[in-house]
């Protein structure tokens, strides 16, 4: 340890003896309202140094590395004058300051301003940056309606986007949490007018984005700018709707803007399966996938961000939502342990259920930065979630050639779920450039209590389909639930050579559960606890994680990492029914590495290797055996080991500037040794019910370590410009090949998963009149398993899509969304639905009042299908949805902000 303690002394000497002529340069770009200018680019050249970069998401930027204390620094953005500024500065300063560069309005009219060299698509280290005025979208537009043109984006009519492969999980506006990182909140709430850039962003956290240490698997988030003359002004809409079979929504929202205070209000409520904060007036549509039932939603929030000081600011939300739902399923699940029609046991449920989800969710982030060198950030959090749900469900089960064995069931249930967490984060930047220490402090703690009353009546066949026996049950189940997860977190960065820097973390973690069943049978009226029923435990986690990486980074050029981390951890539980101990400690190596490198603005390759330890859950290691599902009970096994992940991402995108032409592409892949898997056992269960005798067949599941499972999948998206961006071509799709391990009787079973996607989308807007979006798409799917008898299957769908406007004799549009489905090889699935939706809309008072009259799913054949797989099994589901209804909708907004001068 003396000995690395030395080497690092020593590099830190010799790095100051090379660097005694290096300096830091950073500054701030504004405009003359003292606005911040964000991706300003800002270029300094001398004698020794040409160096270029942009202004961050605050308008900052820095160059760690100037050999000349004399230099000439400009600074250029879209719709600004250009700033050039020769600096002399004293040879011995080694950190120097900036005054702030004014960058002054650039006004010319819009036709007589020629713009060149200005790319659509910007690209960097781990950011794709969108100019959103590249992309037209008419007025009164979402800004979903923007995502919706980007090339190598997709948006699903959910709402659902994907970038790359993988799905947005969080929205930010100016760099702040919005609605809690709520998707939808922000790009079906704010206009599109206001919207100046968008950003797709592989995000590592925030204490990455201050610490520059990037660790484990980016995000994908959107980052969403306001344009600067949209700064200071107020939005207020609402919008009143009603139809047949009582169909109605209502709501209305309010942005106020004043430069950094801003305050968004929404209130909206609706039985047309939209969310809370949906603001289009478009409903839901059905297809192949996706939730189902026919929901009934109230809900609204407010969201707000302030700067208090020059050093402290604030932004945060609160959000209630409540849905009451009504749903009716039906679904065929197909389990098979061989090559024999005797070994096929199908089981058909039908089901109905009503639930109520009610939620509330707080949320406040407070940033102090205390001066040049230390940073502060809080960020306390609390959620309160509340169900009730009451179901109804028929379950058949029979396997071929033996006997049949039905059950019904009746049950109602409610759960509370508190959630209480906080994070602090503290940062502590050195005089010497690259020195930095950072402190992060977690902390989150839920505590739900549940309650379930279940009757159940077991209806039992002998091989001529004959009634046998029957059996009742009536059982009241209470569990409660605390988890407590704190963790401790602190890193340090120390400079070596002039970009490098060697980095170190240091981890604790505390994850305790405290889990407590108990289920009451109910014999002659009176509840007497059953012990095999019940089951409690308390555990704990310990982890301990230790990182040593060295980073490089050469300016806006590239930048790459390669490190060793080692993560000890122990398990410490406790099983209550049979005073069982557990105890285990682990010891895991792994290497972690990632390189990125820019092109310019128009090209990045991305490249990311990294480990990651995943610990078996706690009733996955007890021996107990739980029989909540008499039919499909679980069994613990102690002796599993923890899985290790191994995964590689590389990513490449590029843009061409004169043809507007973009693509993008991913490839992943993944090792998994000691996987936790499953081990499933069929056997026969003699029965003596009332004195009769009968049998039921029983499929028990348990837990083993294996290996040979890995996948990988390659995806692209490209796309191009036509005619003067009139039309807009794109193009989608992946492969992907995954191999998994399984185990039927103690028999390892192999599967082999293949995939195939293609989709084309073509953008027409020949006029500002006319906008027509179509789209075709292919999925194909295959399965083969190595046990002969095994539900292997080959499956298709076919996707046609149809969205389009037109407008005419000024104040006049109508709109049609089609949607077709075919599928084939999903089981029991024959559901092809055609969804038609279509509007007439009347626009007056300037555009900003609307009347519109809408028709949903006309041909009446809105459904949602489902269908899964696995080794052992297929299930095939299909659930209902909002059907055919006509509604009038009207509908205003009212916005202003300050003229330009």
């Amino acid at each position: 340890m003396k000995k690395a303690f030395f080497f690092i002394y020593f590099l830190s000497i010799l790095q100051n003896l090379v660097a005694q002529n290096i300096r830091e340069i950073n500054g701030m770009v504004q405009d003359s309202l003292g606005i911040n200018v964000i991706a300003a680019t800002i270029k300094l050249t001398s004698a020794k140094d040409t160096l270029l970069t942009r202004t961050d998401s605050e308008g900052r930027f820095n160059f760690k590395i100037v050999q000349s204390s004399e230099f000439v620094l400009s600074a250029t953005s879209l719709g600004y004058s250009d700033f050039i500024k020769k600096y002399t500065f004293p040879t011995a300063d080694k950190t120097v300051s900036l005054d702030p560069i004014i960058l002054k309005v650039h006004s010319e009219l819009l036709n007589e301003v020629i713009v060149s060299g200005n790319p659509s698509i910007v690209i960097k280290q781990d950011t794709v940056e969108y100019r959103a005025k590249d992309f037209p979208v008419r007025e009164n537009s979402i800004v979903e309606d923007i995502i919706k043109k980007l090339p190598g984006v997709e948006v699903d009519k959910n709402g659902k986007i994907v970038s790359q492969g993988k799905s947005i999980v969080r929205v930010r506006v100016n760099g702040k949490d919005y609605f809690s990182g709520d998707v939808k909140s922000a790009t079906q709430g704010l206009p599109a007018d206001i919207i100046d850039k968008i950003q797709i962003i592989d995000d590592y956290g925030d204490l990455a984005n201050i610490t520059g240490i990037k660790q484990g698997i980016p995000e994908k988030i959107i980052n969403l700018t306001i344009r600067p003359d949209r700064m200071k002004g107020h939005i207020i809409s609402g919008q009143v709707g009603g139809g047949n079979e009582d169909r109605f929504r209502v709501g209305g929202s309010s942005q106020i803007l004043n430069q950094d205070r801003q305050i968004d209000i929404r209130l909206n409520a609706n039985n047309i399966n939209a969310s809370p904060f949906d603001f289009d007036m478009g409903g839901s549509s059905g297809g192949f996938g996706g939730g189902g039932g026919i929901n009934n939603t109230t809900g609204g929030g407010i969201n707000f961000r302030d700067q208090l000081t020059k050093k402290i600011s604030v932004n945060g939300s609160y959000r209630y939502n409540l849905v009451t739902s009504n749903a009716s399923s039906n679904s065929l699940r197909t389990s098979r342990f061989g090559a024999s029609e005797s070994d096929i046991l199908k089981t058909s449920t039908v089901a109905d259920s009503e639930t109520s989800n009610q939620n509330h969710n707080t949320n406040l982030n407070v940033e102090y930065k205390i001066n040049e060198y230390n940073y502060l950030q809080i960020t306390p959090s609390f959620d309160m979630g509340k169900n009730e749900s009451e179901g109804f469900t028929t379950l058949i089960q029979q396997q071929t050639l033996r006997a049949r064995e039905d059950l019904i069931t009746n049950s109602v249930s409610n759960s509370t779920s508190p959630t209480f967490g906080g994070n602090i984060m503290y940062n502590h930047r050195f005089k010497k450039t690259g020195r930095n220490f950072s402190f992060n402090l977690r902390l989150n703690s839920s505590d739900q209590s549940s309650g379930q009353n279940t009757k159940n009546l077991f209806q039992y066949y002998n091989s001529e389909m004959l009634p046998s026996v029957d059996s009742n049950s009536h059982r009241f189940t209470g569990t409660t639930n605390k988890q407590t997860n704190s963790n401790a977190q602190i890193s340090y960065s120390e400079p070596l050579g002039k970009t490098g820097n060697l980095d170190f973390i240091y981890t604790y973690s505390i994850a305790d559960y405290k889990q407590n069943l108990i289920t009451d049978v109910y014999q002659n009226g009176v509840a007497i606890m059953n012990k095999e029923l019940s089951n409690s435990y308390n555990y704990s986690l310990y982890t301990n994680r230790v990182s040593l990486s060295y980073r490089n980074a050469r300016q806006q050029l590239y930048n790459y990492t390669i490190g060793m981390t080692t993560q000890p951890t122990m398990l410490k539980g406790y099983t209550i029914p049979n005073g069982v101990p557990l105890y285990r400690k682990r010891l895991n190596f792994f290497p972690t590495a990632r390189f990125n490198y820019n092109f310019g603005q128009t090209r990045s390759l991305n490249i990311n290797y990294d480990g990651n330890i995943n610990e078996p859950a706690f009733n996955q290691i007890q021996p107990v055996k739980d029989i909540s599902n008499p039919l499909r009970p679980l069994t613990g096994n102690p002796k599993l080991n923890s899985a290790f992940t191994q995964s590689i991402n590389i990513g490449y995108n590029t843009t061409d500037i004169k043809s507007g032409f973009f693509f993008s592409t991913a490839i992943t892949g993944s090792l998994i040794n000691n996987q936790i898997t499953n081990n499933t056992f069929r056997y026969d269960e003699d029965l003596i019910i009332k004195g009769d005798s009968t049998r039921r067949t029983i499929e028990e599941t348990s837990y083993v370590n294996t290996n040979g499972s890995y996948s990988t999948n390659v995806y692209y998206s490209m796309g191009k410009p036509l005619f003067t961006k009139k039309y807009r071509l794109s193009l989608n799709g992946g492969l992907g090949y995954a191999n998994s391990v399984s185990f039927a009787n103690s028999v390892k079973n192999l599967s082999k998963n293949r995939s195939f996607s293609q989709n084309m989308r073509v953008q027409i807007n020949p006029n500002q009149n006319v906008e027509f979006n179509p789209s075709i798409g292919y999925t194909a799917t295959s399965v083969k398993y190595s046990v002969a008898g095994n539900n292997s299957f080959k499956a298709t769908t076919w996707n046609y899509d149809l969205s389009g406007k037109i407008y005419f004799l000024k104040s006049f549009i109508v709109g049609l969304d089609l949607s077709k489905r075919l599928n084939k090889g999903y089981g029991s699935i024959n559901a092809n639905p055609f969804i038609i939706d279509t509007y007439l809309e009347k626009q007056f008072f300037n555009r900003s009042g609307t009347l519109r009259i809408q028709g949903f799913d006309l041909l009446n054949q809105n459904t949602v299908v489902a269908f899964s797989a696995d080794p052992n099994a297929t299930t095939s589901s299909q659930t209902n949805r909002l059907t055919r209804y006509f509604m009038a909708a009207l509908s205003f907004k009212i916005q202003k902000f300050p003229t330009a001068k």
